[in-house]
Parts: C-alpha cells; structure tokens; sequence
C-alpha cells in the first residue's frame, strides 16, 4: 500500500494495522503545516510502525522526525514536469505561477515589484484563488496597475514563461515547489523563498537561482533588482538551473519509489 496525503495518512496506516501488509506513507504539505489533533495523534503512533515514509525533502524529514520519532524516513524530490521553451520574443518581464492564496505570498511580491521604480518592467501572475480581487486591488493601490497583468488559471502557461527573464516563487511554505522546478527547466533566472528553512536543497544561493527569506519584502526587492540589472548574473542562473532537468528527471524518481517499496525486484 502506498498512501499520499497527510490528511489520509493517519486513518489509512490505523486501518491497515495488523494486517501485516507492507505501507509506505508520504506526506506532501509542507512539513510544518498545523493538523488536526487526530491527525497528528495518529502520526505519532502508526507513522514509526509502517514499512517506510517517504519525505519530498531532507528538511520534511528532520521535521517528521521530531513529530513522530520514525526512523524509517526515506527522501524522494518530486520529478520535474519539463516545460519546453516557446520560440517567442522576451519582454522585460518577471513571471511567477501560483493559486492566489495567502500561503503563496503574491503580496509581498507585489509590493516588492512596486519597489523596483523600474517603469520598463511588467509582472505576470498566472493562477486563480480568493484573494484575486483583493491582490487586484492592491496593484491599484500602489499604483502598479497597468504594469501587473492577472491571467487566472492556465493549464499551459509555457508562453507566459518563455516571455519573462525573471521567474519569482513568492510563497510562505511549500511541500515541494513544483512550479520552481518547472521555471528552472525552461530555464529561467528564478528567486525563491526559502521555504526549507536553509536546507538549499533545490536552489543553490547564487548558484542557479537566488533564495529569500519568506514573506521579507526588503531582500525580495533587491534580488529583483539585483537580475534586473545584471543579466550576465540572470544568465549564469539560466545555465544552472537547467540542470533540474536531469537532476529530478522522472525516470530516475520513479526508480526511486521502485528499490524503496520492491528492493528485491
């Protein structure tokens, strides 16, 4: 049995328990989201008791470590959905995808675009969410309207992406950036908070793309600015960052999940 989800996790390992049945359980919130007290009361009893957990970083696992005291945590990273540039003219523009929730801080990368003072530039938001209107409203307020442009939900926003020089993942938490990784296939110059805590497991500080604290308007302006004005630097971050492609390539992550769950296969 492999189960996803933390909100299943807990009632599946309970319902399987003594039934001898190999369970391998993964997680994929970001490790410190809060649950439901029967939720992590469970964890805490059956997690250690399954055949493996498998986390989606190194960061989740130290973190299921100290809530459950398993020791049977593996790290698998996601595979990367490869997003194949479009032949298409660049703009000056910085591009970031997302639902238009709290926990994805499109706020604070919209109040750190009205920072730039860069009247050249324009910000791309692909997603949709319940605070659409209220982030609308924001770009009016400070004044950036006409340089923000909202494109709601996109199954394929692969254009909107090969448009941009600058991919942004604002977000206060993740499980694993999946929309991160697809920017740094195409590839593109990316800044990210950094959501694991300093773990740097996918971005490396300057390396292939730029990390911030989450949620600190300061450091999110200056790394825009900073790749607005320095394209050697958004082009060395280009050049590593397409890297992500053969490092969580697909068939290498389901090989994987394969000698976890089938070691002898």
């Amino acid at each position: 049995i492999l189960s996803f989800s933390e909100w299943t996790n807990p009632f599946v390992a309970f319902s399987l328990f003594g039934l001898k049945l190999p369970l391998f359980l993964s997680d994929r919130m970001s490790p410190l989201a809060k649950l439901p007290f029967i939720s992590e009361f469970l964890r805490g009893i059956y997690y250690k008791k399954a055949t493996g957990i498998i986390a989606q970083s190194n960061f989740a696992k130290e973190v299921l470590k100290k809530k459950t005291n398993a020791t049977n945590i593996s790290v698998i990273y996601n595979p990367v959905n490869v997003i194949p540039r479009i032949d298409c003219t660049p703009k000056k523009r910085i591009v970031s995808v997302g639902r238009l929730e709290e926990v994805k801080g499109h706020k604070f990368l919209i109040q750190a675009f009205a920072k730039v003072n860069n009247l050249d530039w324009e910000l791309s938001i692909v997603g949709d969410g319940s605070l659409k209107a209220e982030l609308e409203n924001l770009t009016k307020e400070l004044g950036v309207s006409d340089r923000v442009i909202f494109h709601g939900h996109l199954s394929d926003f692969g254009l909107q992406l090969s448009e941009a020089e600058i991919f942004v993942l604002p977000s206060l938490s993740e499980g694993f950036p999946n929309a991160l990784i697809e920017a740094m296939s195409l590839p593109m110059a990316c800044i990210a908070s950094d959501t694991f805590n300093g773990f740097n497991e996918i971005v490396e500080n300057g390396i292939n793309g730029v990390l911030v604290k989450p949620g600190n308007i300061s450091e999110l302006t200056s790394a825009i600015k900073m790749l607005i004005d320095d394209k050697t630097m958004r082009v060395l971050l280009k050049e590593n960052a397409i890297k992500v492609r053969e490092n969580l390539n697909f068939e290498k992550i389901a090989q994987s999940y394969l000698d976890i769950i089938m070691p002898n296969k």
